[in-house]
């Protein structure tokens, strides 16, 4: 796993238990809330921006997974 990878595994496994394991909420927040991420997570979001569609789809389906 690379360094983006990870830190956006660990963002988003920590939104996810906040959503209280819910996906899909967990990404919706995501995606409405992306103008704060950038401002607030500045290293996540610069992250999430170098990471492919496979990637992220990878993440999600490890969180899944567990």
């Amino acid at each position: 796993m690379t360094k983006e990878e990870a830190l956006f595994a660990k963002f988003l496994e920590q939104r996810f238990n906040y959503h209280s394991q819910d996906m899909i909420k967990t990404l919706l927040a995501i995606d409405k809330s992306m103008t704060k991420l950038r401002y607030n997570h500045y290293d996540v979001f610069k992250a999430y921006k170098k990471l492919s569609s496979q990637q992220k789809n990878h993440i999600i389906a490890e969180i899944l997974s567990v």
